[in-house]
């Protein structure tokens, strides 16, 4: 694999896990803070979350399956990323922490993967074409 084949399909993925987490995330948190559901336990609660996850594939891991019928490690890894996304963007929000995240990003995503740029709106509909 190459690193345009890399970076096409980890920004897929990632666009996949935006759509989920907008779906799960009007389930958590149905009025106008998306954050509502976080915000009782703040970032550690979101540390302990991803700590789960983390356990969870770890057990996974040494007996290669799952007791809950179904469960399917994407699920976990899904889980495991969105809350590290989450918990980026909650450390970016004045009062956090006593010193402020460093999430640099903006709402545009990834301006310039490598040295290539990309047309993201392909990215669901197949693989990107470089611009």
């Amino acid at each position: 694999m190459n690193r345009q084949d890399l970076v096409c399909g980890v920004l897929s993925l990632m666009l996949e896990d935006v759509e989920l987490l907008k779906k799960k995330n009007l389930d958590y948190s149905p009025g106008d803070d998306a954050l509502a559901n976080f915000r009782d336990f703040g970032v550690a609660g979101i540390i302990t979350r991803i700590g789960d996850k983390y356990h969870r594939l770890k057990t996974f891991a040494k007996r290669g399956t799952y007791a809950v019928d179904g469960e399917k490690v994407e699920d976990t890894t899904r889980d495991l990323i969105i809350y590290g996304y989450i918990a980026r963007v909650m450390l970016d929000e004045p009062g956090e922490l006593d010193e402020p995240g460093e999430f640099d990003g903006d709402e545009k995503g990834v301006e310039n993967a490598g040295t290539e740029e990309y047309n993201y709106a392909e990215i669901s509909h197949g693989k990107p074409e470089r611009t």
